[in-house]
């Protein structure tokens, strides 16, 4: 029979278990009754997200110099991933001087050329991730759904990070795509992804 106020967010009990080594059925099955757990589950520890099932990940790139064409580099996470993905920080600088990024955010369908492998952020976890990593060169200011964010750096070797706030954080959930992408054509560019992903719960699939 089910409890009034019934927890049916797994992920939650078991990250109370496996924190405090605990045996027998989930600590907290309910909201409140008996047992209230007081912990902040979200902005806790990043080393305790592996307990959620939270993985992190991290990846960087280097864009290619192509005359006459713009360098650009994006994440996308697949229509049939089944996860939803938080991306943390991009970071972005040139070695050849100034320049200026467009962030992107829409649902494209499609890879770029060139796809890079990731890499987890913490030693226990053995998952690959479910993000795709690509980059690629254009010779015309390409567009995936809408421009969120433009960045510039006044010179070579010159570091720009987005976002700048813990509330700007992106959400990519399946289908959804973020490319960073220069508005300076033929320059070396270099990008680094931070991000972490969990697989997606039944009640986040709609609204």
């Amino acid at each position: 029979m089910a409890r009034f106020n019934e927890i049916l967010t797994g992920r939650h009990n078991r990250f109370f278990q496996k924190l405090f080594s605990m045996k027998g059925g989930p600590p907290a099955p309910q909201l409140s009754t008996e047992v209230q757990p007081n912990f902040d589950v979200e902005q806790g520890p990043i080393e305790t997200r592996f307990l959620k099932g939270e993985y992190v990940y991290g990846l960087s790139l280097v864009g290619a110099v192509v005359a006459a064409q713009f360098s650009f580099m994006q994440l996308r996470n697949p229509p049939s991933s089944g996860v939803i993905a938080t991306v943390e920080s991009i970071f972005m600088f040139n070695i050849s001087g100034p320049q200026q990024y467009v962030i992107q955010f829409g649902q494209p369908g499609a890879n770029d050329a060139s796809i890079a492998l990731t890499r987890s952020r913490d030693g226990r976890q053995q998952a690959k991730s479910s993000i795709i990593a690509s980059t690629g060169n254009t010779t015309v200011g390409t567009q995936i759904g809408t421009t969120i964010a433009q960045l510039g750096v006044s010179g070579a070797n010159v570091t720009e990070r987005f976002p700048g706030v813990l509330d700007g954080v992106l959400v990519l959930t399946p289908g959804d795509e973020v490319r960073v992408i220069t508005l300076i054509a033929a320059t070396q560019d270099f990008y680094s992804f931070l991000w972490r992903e969990r697989l997606i719960e039944d009640s986040e699939k709609s609204g």
